[in-house]
């Protein structure tokens, strides 16, 4: 089941709390630990950031798996109570696993429309959120890549490289300003359902922010970046004139460029070079934490093996002639 929670600066909060930062509109039913997940989601860098952020986050739990969209924007405090000048707003979509099954997880992300403002008493709504239902169209190109970036075959090089990373983030950096929420939405109708559903994003940089799969960024947002880019394929930088080559290639960038099907997983990684070495990583033990390396020796071919039988050969035959010697040698050391 879906459930929407809102939390902004109130006089007076769903709890009876405030004035301050609260919850104010909540869907009946919402789980408090997941309420709790939510809250700490909603931050904003106030004054510093005034523009609405967008991300989506995944949380693995013993009661269930959690994926709640946020959208964070400042408004102009006209509460003299509120701290500095400005306050804010976050509104929390609130999905568990079922729901992934259910709806058009790219169409949500896209077309959602969060609350702006706040001006009223608290709300408990009875009804979760109507939200589009999966269907079998077929996946559309990448279109919002192609107004960004001037290529839809970038949303298939960002896939390839977010499967390469395994798990790290991909930072994309973008020119002027970006949409974030159709860009990733793109991603989301690409990708097959069961890549889908662990696709996280952001349109900041922040510390605070672990687990994310991909950041987008425009020249704003990097501006406000509170970690380094990163380096070699986690760092695609689509702003002009800085991307080398200029025309991404492979069977994912063609997929996004013609639509009509997900892109499959075709390979988690780019093919290492023939002679090249690997190295695995090995999940410490507390006996032996470094990696074994074993080798074998080159095979003995059959004239070596030869040659080491003759040698023992002659080896034992030597030391029984030495043995029947002594045998016959006279204990008094005379000649017989």
């Amino acid at each position: 089941m879906s459930f929407e929670l809102i939390h902004a600066w109130s006089a007076r909060g769903l709890d009876g709390d405030g004035p301050g930062f609260v919850s104010v509109v909540r869907t009946a039913g919402l789980p408090r630990p997941i309420e709790r997940l939510a809250v700490a989601c909603s931050g904003h860098r106030l004054p510093e950031d005034d523009r609405g952020t967008i991300a989506m986050r995944r949380f693995e739990r013993a009661d269930g798996v959690w994926t709640i969209l946020t959208a964070t924007r400042p408004l102009a405090s006209t509460d003299p109570t509120a701290p500095g000048t400005t306050r804010r707003i976050s509104h929390h979509l609130v999905l568990d696993e079922l729901d992934l099954e259910r709806i058009d997880l790219g169409e949500t992300v896209s077309s959602w429309r969060p609350q702006r403002e706040y001006d009223g008493a608290p709300e408990v709504r009875d009804a979760p959120p109507t939200l589009p239902a999966a269907d079998e169209r077929p996946t559309t190109a990448a279109s919002n890549w192609h107004r960004a970036t001037g290529d839809s075959g970038w949303a298939g090089e960002a896939i390839l490289r977010i499967r390469e990373l395994g798990g790290e983030p991909l930072v994309v950096l973008l020119e002027g300003t970006a949409d974030t929420a159709t860009l990733a939405a793109d991603l989301l109708r690409l990708l097959p359902p069961e890549e889908r559903a662990r696709l996280t994003f952001a349109d900041r940089l922040r510390r605070c922010d672990e687990g994310l799969r991909l950041v987008l960024l425009d020249e704003r947002s990097l501006a406000l970046a509170e970690k380094p880019m990163p380096g070699g394929v986690a760092l695609l930088d689509l702003r002009r004139g800085r991307t080398s080559p200029t025309t991404p290639e492979g069977a994912e960038s063609d997929a996004a460029r013609a639509g009509g099907a997900t892109i499959s997983i075709t390979r988690a990684r780019r093919e290492v070079p023939l002679g090249s070495i690997e190295i695995e990583k090995v999940q410490p033990s507390g006996i032996w934490t470094e990696p074994i390396e074993v080798r074998l020796e080159p095979e003995v071919s059959d004239r070596g093996r030869w040659m080491v039988v003759l040698a023992a050969a002659a080896i034992v035959l030597a030391l029984a002639l030495f043995a029947f010697s002594l045998a016959f040698e006279d204990p008094t050391g005379a000649t017989p």
